[in-house]
């Protein structure tokens, strides 16, 4: 498969966009001042920085050159692709601007952390739009917008629990919704998405659909363990989950650009 600077870019920009999503609903949650959220989440805020540059970074290999990007975003009117740049050079602008100014400042801003979750949000409908648009069945309609909505929402609680280890009951209760909600959309829409193709998927691809799914059950499980069971925070489960539910959309990532060969 030669997609490999798509499928890196796609799955650590909804990473990015998922935890930063998560971590919005965690600060609401947890009704601290913007001093005590810094506090709390500035570790959160570096990493999903990070995430999003190096995404970005895999997204210039696939273009060829930075100056393809100037480019191609002159087509805003009529390019899915051109928008795609916009909302996520704007998100991951917005997100490392939240991230230094909560430095500088020792206090989240909220209007900003919660302005990158909208964005966010409205990139991953731009970026599903490129591929749902297209004349690849398996690409073409609502099982792309669940499959990258749906990634974005499971990783992005996951990542969230993993990295927020002052967590609260509630605050745990209100992550692991998101990630339930996620992997709901998972089980679903992509089983009927793909048994609705006009060419069945081959024995590999079923393996790598079903693989996806259950590592996804499984990471959740495990977090549900963790939030009703232990009710406290326990860093080697919920990065067990983490890993699980990353691999499974990382498997799932390939599926999706398998289809298109």
């Amino acid at each position: 498969m030669h997609e490999w600077p798509l499928l890196i870019f796609t799955l650590l920009v909804h990473t990015a966009i998922g935890g930063t999503i998560a971590v919005t609903i965690y600060i609401i949650s947890m009704k601290k001042n913007a001093v005590e959220a810094f506090q709390t989440i500035k570790l959160s805020l570096v990493a999903l920085s990070i995430i999003s540059l190096i995404g970005l970074g895999a997204s210039f290999l696939h273009l060829g050159k930075i100056s393809h990007a100037f480019y191609t975003i002159s087509s805003l009117g009529s390019s899915w692709f051109s928008r795609e740049i916009l909302f996520v050079s704007l998100f991951i602008f917005l997100l490392v601007l939240t991230l230094s100014l909560s430095i500088m400042t020792k206090k989240v801003n909220m209007l900003l952390l919660s302005l990158a979750a909208v964005v966010g949000f409205a990139t991953l409908y731009v970026m599903s739009s490129i591929y749902a648009t297209t004349m690849i069945e398996a690409w073409n309609g609502v099982g792309t917008y669940a499959a990258f909505y749906a990634a974005a929402l499971v990783i992005g609680a996951s990542i969230a629990l993993a990295l927020l280890n002052k967590q609260t009951s509630n605050s745990m209760m209100a992550l692991f919704a998101v990630a339930v909600i996620g992997l709901a959309i998972k089980l679903v829409v992509l089983p009927v998405h793909f048994g609705s193709l006009t060419e069945a998927l081959s024995s590999t691809e079923n393996s790598l659909l079903y693989s996806q799914l259950v590592l996804g059950v499984l990471g959740v499980i495990i977090l549900g363990y963790v939030v009703f069971v232990r009710k406290t925070y326990h860093m080697a489960l919920v990065w067990s989950a983490f890993l699980l539910v990353f691999i499974g959309e990382f498997l799932g990532r390939y599926l999706f650009f398998m289809n298109a060969i």
